[in-house]
């Protein structure tokens, strides 16, 4: 178990097979202080117990900083998702793809 110092707050976007098996990784590993997943449907059950998870579903309500962007989308909405992350505040984000 990570200490809570070396913890990172992450954004996913999206959460369907590619970024759960993500998300499932980092909650297994104890890696995240806090998780935003950012997804128009429901979290997968296994996620929805969980004090950690934030779920949103609009770039708007993303108002923490995060070390972590992970943009875990398909790629036919790829240019939607960054377009509405430009006027996010990112400047200190570490962004994936």
């Amino acid at each position: 178990m990570a200490d809570n110092s070396s913890k990172i707050s992450v954004l996913l976007i999206g959460c369907g097979k590619m970024g759960g098996a993500l998300l499932e990784g980092w909650l297994k590993k104890d890696i995240c202080e806090h998780v935003s997943v950012l997804d128009p449907a429901d979290l997968p059950l296994k996620f929805q117990k969980t004090d950690l998870i934030n779920h949103i579903k609009d770039i708007e309500q993303a108002t923490d900083k995060y070390d972590v962007i992970m943009l875990a989308t398909k790629p036919q909405i790829m240019d939607d998702v960054c377009k509405s992350l430009a006027n996010q505040n990112t400047s200190n984000s570490l962004i994936l793809s």
